[in-house]
């Protein structure tokens, strides 16, 4: 029995750390881009990475609703809304 739950327990914590490695490659270039993008590119070209980022993010909260995740829904929104109105003030 302390083995099955044992087993259970480390499972949880490959799958969340697994998770947390599946979003890196993505998220890290994505939030780089993101960051550089209205400061060498103002105008279309920044703002259309900027809406690309705001893009995974609504996707990431879609994922966090379907995981029930709040952290995850409340974070990926506001970082989606903050995407947008950047990507809006310097188109």
């Amino acid at each position: 029995m302390a083995a099955t739950a044992a087993a259970v327990i480390c499972r949880a914590v490959v799958t969340r750390l697994a998770i947390g490695w599946m979003y890196a490659p993505r998220g890290v270039p994505l939030g780089v881009a993101a960051l550089v993008a209205p400061l060498a590119w103002p105008g279309p070209a920044g703002s259309l990475i900027l809406c690309a980022a705001a893009a995974a993010l609504v996707g990431d909260a879609v994922i966090g609703v379907a995981t029930r995740k709040w952290t995850m829904i409340a974070g990926a929104s506001l970082l989606t809304a903050i995407h947008a109105a950047t990507a809006a003030a310097t188109a």
